[in-house]
């Protein structure tokens, strides 16, 4: 389900910031997904939502920032 909240643009927001990453994913509501970006690996994620371990949007915020970090 991550990757279709990616495909269907629910990533509001995405800024990447040297090594810090923030995402905005719209599910229910607006959850904050951060993350830290180093070359080119995406770890230490978090999600405001109510979810233990991972979650779709997360999973969203990793599809659209391994988009965005790859040389177009």
């Amino acid at each position: 389900r991550g990757y279709a909240y990616y495909a269907e643009n629910r990533v509001r927001y995405l800024c990447l910031d040297g090594m810090k990453g923030y995402a905005l994913v719209e599910g229910t509501e607006p959850y904050d997904v951060e993350f830290v970006y180093s070359d080119g690996m995406i770890y230490a994620l978090t999600c405001s939502c109510y979810c233990v371990g991972n979650c779709k949007h997360e999973v969203a915020a990793i599809a659209a920032a391994a988009r965005n970090a790859r040389p177009h």
